[in-house]
């Protein structure tokens, strides 16, 4: 690949390389994308919840609530489609603020959650049996997508009502915490950022990028802000008790500061077909 996947740039900065990854940044829409992938197949298992514990035991609810108040202020949905679903914790939220909705997952790796959601243990591309949605939501899934980018939202328009809306929630390029990852690299210090850019993650959007995105792909951004993620959701994957609590607060303290200053560690995003 000789150019960025968003903005088609010639144009990159490197953020790290090693033996397993070369990680870069476009000069013009900010966007990271690994340009030399891992080797490693994601497997969406018992040892990716175990990875993830925080994550799935102590779900964003807090986030989930403020998007799904946001979604009904704009339209009264009837249908919601949620991809990567996970263990379904964003549709179970839902379900208490809107008790009538059809609520759908999709997630190749895990079983439905509830008997009241309508699942499909599948690959969304691969998917025929899918209908027409409301609201079509990706929570932390775009940046772990290893396929066409373009050609995942593409399917996503087919399967949105003309009013419908595409909720996004992914981690941001441009925050403080990424850009400060991306000066210590440049200063010879390479670990920050290889754990902000993760090996599960082949690219990670910025608020530039994810607009042009939705842009060139038939969207219009109808509302935007930033989020930090609570204490308890964050994984350090630290065996310390002290080293986890002191990176936590750093994490915390970063995010915080970022979201004040309008680089915030979440990118959130609704849009509609434009």
């Amino acid at each position: 690949m000789t150019c960025c996947s968003i903005c088609e740039s010639e144009k990159f900065t490197r953020v790290f390389e090693n033996a397993q990854r070369k990680v870069v940044q476009c000069d013009q829409c900010k966007h990271v994308q690994c340009i030399k992938p891992s080797k490693q197949v994601l497997i969406y298992d018992k040892e990716y919840l175990n990875h993830h514990h925080n994550w799935f035991k102590y779900p964003p609810k807090k986030i989930y609530r403020k998007i799904i108040t946001r979604i009904t202020r704009i339209i009264n949905p009837q249908t919601l489609l949620d991809l990567g679903s996970g263990l379904g914790s964003f549709l179970i939220e839902a379900r208490k603020s809107i008790p009538k909705i059809l609520l759908t997952g999709v997630d190749q790796g895990y079983d439905s959650p509830s008997p009241d959601l309508q699942w499909y243990k599948s690959d969304f591309m691969s998917e025929n049996e899918l209908q027409i949605y409301d609201v079509i939501s990706l929570i932390s899934v775009v940046e772990n997508y290893h396929q066409n980018l373009d050609a995942l939202l593409i399917k996503i328009y087919r399967h949105l009502s003309d009013s419908g809306l595409i909720v996004i929630v992914t981690p941001n390029a441009s925050s403080l915490i990424s850009q400060i990852s991306i000066q210590m690299s440049r200063l010879g210090w390479s670990i920050p950022a290889q754990l902000v850019f993760s090996e599960e993650n082949p690219q990670t959007f910025s608020q530039k990028s994810l607009n042009l995105w939705l842009l060139k792909n038939g969207f219009k951004v109808i509302q935007e802000w930033g989020e930090t993620l609570p204490w308890k959701t964050r994984d350090t994957h630290l065996d310390s008790k002290i080293l986890h609590f002191l990176v936590n607060a750093g994490i915390g303290f970063l995010s915080e500061a970022g979201r004040l200053i309008g680089r915030p560690y979440l990118i959130c995003i609704i849009a509609q077909k434009a």
